[in-house]
């Protein structure tokens, strides 16, 4: 069962791509209206290149521990392809040498906690060894394939089930507070930028969730209904990076988390290839699982 304190953190790092180009009101600021019109310039580019992170630091208690998770990817935005990894050995190993308790040994294999996804088209490919080990799910075909369209679901929805869109943190800007300002030039991996400071809007962070969790959400929010976050768009007015913070507080609990998303390599070419049908399953009870859980995603967010 999700507990409440990953809720926020689905929010943020689990959000539909579906409102890239939703309207600017008019009562926008300029600025916002330039940050919003910036999404729109970065998801028109045929390709790019994108990184996520996590950062966090949880107290419990007594006790801090810091780490982070990351992964990188590549996406065919004009054919509608991805390909993503995302290493969470380090996050999982820094905490546990941190709370002094070990790993299980059969997470001690680096593999065992890099989650791999292709998609094309409407079909997903995952390679996921360590929710493999924690459903006990046993095969010699370490991929599953997940037809979206067979099973009556998006492709948008089997990857937001499982946090990985890599495009998601790029919606989350059509949530953007009018107080969105400049403070100055930056570089960014040598390309110059300008950042700029927003409050992000909890109704954004809230929209895909159920009744119940959207109020689970906020209730953990408490007073700040609008997260911190910073943008840094280039010359050509796209994306570059997008930091959000969020705090996540229970009882003496707290963890504070910044979800941060890159974008870089804009229109260079790529190359997504689904892994050899010799290495895929098409069925088993790792299939069912990642199923159910897409369909649980697409009914919380039916009109």
């Amino acid at each position: 069962m999700r507990t409440k304190s990953s809720l926020i953190a689905s929010a943020v790092v689990g959000l539909s791509a579906a409102g890239f180009v939703q309207p600017v009101s008019a009562a926008k600021s300029a600025t916002a209206v330039r940050l919003q019109d910036a999404v729109k310039q970065t998801v028109a580019s045929k390709t790019l290149s994108f990184g996520v992170s996590v950062k966090m630091d949880i107290q419990s208690g007594a006790q801090t521990m810091s780490g982070a998770i990351s992964g990188t990817g590549v996406s065919d935005i004009a054919n509608k392809a991805t390909a993503f990894s995302m290493d969470m050995g380090s996050f999982m190993k820094s905490i546990a040498k941190q709370s002094g308790k070990p790993l299980p040994p059969q997470f001690e294999d680096p593999s065992a906690l890099v989650l791999q996804t292709v998609s094309v088209g409407g079909k997903v490919w995952m390679n996921f060894p360590l929710l493999a080990l924690a459903t006990k799910t046993i095969s010699t075909k370490p991929w599953i394939l997940l037809d979206a369209a067979k099973l009556g679901l998006d492709a948008g929805d089997v990857a937001a089930s499982q946090g990985i869109d890599p495009t998601q943190g790029l919606d989350m800007m059509v949530g953007l507070a009018s107080g969105a300002k400049p403070v100055g030039g930056e570089i960014l991996d040598g390309v110059p930028t300008t950042k700029f400071t927003a409050l992000l809007s909890s109704e954004v962070l809230t929209k895909n969730l159920s009744a119940s969790q959207a109020a689970d959400v906020k209730k953990l929010m408490g007073p700040a209904q609008n997260l911190p976050a910073s943008v840094w768009v280039d010359e050509q007015n796209r994306v570059r990076r997008l930091d959000v913070t969020f705090t996540v507080a229970q009882g003496t609990n707290k963890t504070v988390s910044t979800a941060s998303y890159t974008f870089s390599k804009f229109n260079e070419p790529v190359s997504i290839v689904p892994p050899a049908a010799s290495q895929v399953s098409t069925s088993g009870p790792l299939v069912d699982l990642i199923v159910k859980a897409a369909k649980a995603k697409k009914a919380a967010t039916a009109p």
